[in-house]
């Protein structure tokens, strides 16, 4: 903890960003797999759990090069777009009125504007640490995702079914915490780079140099292994789902393939 006192002011309300994003996630996010395939079906949830993937992917390629030329600004963009999303998330399951399409709908805009936060940061830990303290700026960060991720995990899963309005308020209270703490408190660490020539770049070139590094290429694969292995894991929480709480005897396992779960 005294590692953490010691830092800028900008990267201790960053950690804490990270700390209440990650949380909500996990208390709520976990738990939206089951929730699609309620109300919606085990088919329609693959292709929406598809569609959330790509909107996070695209989500922290416009941060990635927004953030170079906007600074903390993407951050604050990122917030109004969850904040939103918890609105609207809200709204769609009021007693007696459950819309899943609405709620999905704001869970994406939740799961965009939280990637832009969390992008956007990223890059703000570079320019507000120093070679000294940036090795324990990433270490911090790597344990306030996770242990906040534990911690949400236990609480969604405690009240997803006795109380599922209640996981979304806290989700709104965690995202006006952020929106506060991003708007109001946090100061802007970018310092753009002023050139006597400086030709429009637009994101496609901006990203070429990326994808002509090989480096980023190995980076990738060590990135790929483990969202095949959470993929694995939605699917056994599906199957485990039908199985065990709606005690289905026609649903069974019928095959192991490259370890995929293929259920008939």
């Amino acid at each position: 903890m005294k590692e953490f006192w010691n830092l800028d002011k900008n990267l201790q309300l960053r950690l804490g960003i990270v700390f209440l994003g990650a949380f909500s996630y996990g208390t709520v996010f976990s738990s939206m797999t089951i929730y699609y395939n309620q109300h919606l079906g085990s088919a329609i949830t693959g292709i929406l759990l598809a569609l959330s993937a790509v909107a996070t992917f695209v989500a922290g390629i416009l941060a990635g090069f927004f953030a170079d030329r906007n600074g903390t600004t993407v951050m604050v963009f990122g917030t109004v777009i969850q904040l939103l999303g918890a609105l609207l998330a809200i709204a769609s399951n009021l007693p007696g009125h459950v819309n899943p399409w609405s709620t999905f709908i704001a869970f994406l805009l939740i799961s965009f504007g939280y990637n832009l936060v969390i992008t956007a940061g990223n890059a703000m830990i570079i320019d507000a640490s120093n070679a000294e303290n940036r090795k324990v700026v990433f270490m911090l960060d790597y344990w306030a995702q996770n242990l906040s991720v534990i911690l949400g995990a236990a609480l969604g899963a405690w009240l997803f079914r006795p109380a599922f309005e209640a996981l979304l308020v806290i989700l709104l209270l965690t995202v006006l915490v952020s929106f506060f703490l991003t708007t109001f408190v946090m100061t802007e660490t970018f310092r753009p780079i002023v050139k006597a020539k400086e030709e429009a770049e637009n994101i496609f070139q901006a990203y070429k140099t990326v994808l002509q590094d090989k480096t980023y290429y190995i980076l990738w694969v060590l990135i790929l292994r483990p969202l095949l292995l959470s993929c694995n894991l939605i699917i056994f929480c599906l199957f485990i789902y039908q199985i065990v709480l709606k005690q289905s005897l026609f649903l069974v396992l019928k095959s192991m393939d490259n370890g995929c779960l293929r259920f008939i």
